[in-house]
């Protein structure tokens, strides 16, 4: 049986839940994260049977340093655009950054994925 492996993971724009329809939503640019780091953002997040999920702080560190690639229409306390950069996310809500986790964390399931194409 052969084994086939995740190569060029592909890059992907996120708007939140809710901003699909606005003119200029908030758009984080993601890629799914390698199986080392899911493995290792997996090992820190408990998935209830309902979906949810409850990742560590540790869990949201990795995933979104390594997921997190960019984002778009981000605007800071003046209305400017407010620059990409890990230091950064201490601006962005925290609601936003858990939907932003649970899209990667998705995005990087093969298990799920692998699922949803059978």
């Amino acid at each position: 049986m052969s084994l086939s492996v995740t190569t060029g993971l592909t890059e992907e724009w996120f708007v939140l839940p809710g901003q699909e329809n606005e003119a200029d939503p908030a758009k984080f640019k993601l890629k799914p994260l390698n199986q080392l780091n899911f493995m290792e953002v997996s090992a820190d997040t408990i998935r209830y049977r309902n979906g949810k999920l409850k990742p560590s702080g540790e869990a949201y560190g990795l995933a979104l340093g390594a997921g997190l690639v960019g984002w778009d229409n981000i605007l800071d306390q003046l209305g400017q655009p407010l620059p990409f950069s890990i230091d950064n996310l201490a601006y962005i809500p925290a609601h936003a950054m858990m939907q932003v986790f649970e899209r990667i964390y998705s995005i990087s399931d093969l298990s799920e994925i692998d699922e949803k194409n059978s």
